[in-house]
């Protein structure tokens, strides 16, 4: 009698979870800025945007970075295409019982602190003493602000909204994931029929 329960339990789990009525198509997502924070602008090397973000985020900072992304198809594949119209200029949020400037400033003093200097030997064999703080990439060079919440909300509103896949099913979007991960371009739409069966991309 177990051993047919299990049976039963292994066919229900092996049952489509998707219909006719579920498809994907790409959206443009509003950019709203975070009115509960005080915002900065750092500047940062263009080259290490995406770094420097992702470091700041870890520290406990809300950042926001300006990217114009599209989806275009080349030679049967999808690839996702950003202009920078602020290039080189991360948005940074702090909390408002807080001073932006020492906050950030600390945080960058600690991303380029050494543990101890070192020595190197230069091309005539000399023994050279440096410092590491000489050495660490800095992660921004300077700081502006703080700037009001609606000002920067014009700027963000000028840029096309950042692209996201949305699952629908029978009017209601279900969920989002990266836009990437969905092969499609805007324009298209993903018919979900049998997630066991080759999927179709149809005009929207």
């Amino acid at each position: 009698m177990a051993k047919n329960r299990r049976k039963k339990h292994r066919r229900y789990l092996e049952t489509p979870k998707v219909t006719p009525s579920h498809f994907i198509r790409l959206e443009r997502l509003k950019v709203v800025i975070d009115e509960s924070r005080k915002w900065y602008v750092v500047r940062v090397n263009a080259k290490t945007e995406v770094k420097v973000q992702r470091g700041l985020e870890q520290a406990g900072f809300t950042t926001y970075r300006p990217v114009d992304t599209d989806m275009v198809r080349r030679r049967g594949r999808v690839y996702e295409v950003g202009k920078r119209p602020a290039a080189g200029y991360l948005f940074v949020g702090v909390t408002p019982d807080k001073c932006g400037h020492e906050e950030l400033w600390a945080y960058h003093d600690r991303i380029v602190a050494g543990d101890q200097p070192f020595t190197v030997i230069d091309q005539e064999g000399r023994e050279l003493v440096c410092d590491a703080r000489m050495v660490q990439e800095r992660p921004f060079y300077r700081v502006m602000g703080p700037f009001g919440v609606k000002q920067l909300q014009r700027f963000a509103d000028r840029i096309r909204p950042p692209l996201v896949a949305a699952l629908w099913y029978k009017g209601e979007v279900l969920g989002h994931f990266p836009a990437i991960h969905s092969g499609l371009v805007e324009g298209e739409k993903l018919l979900l029929t049998n997630v066991f069966e080759k999927l179709e991309t149809l005009a929207a």
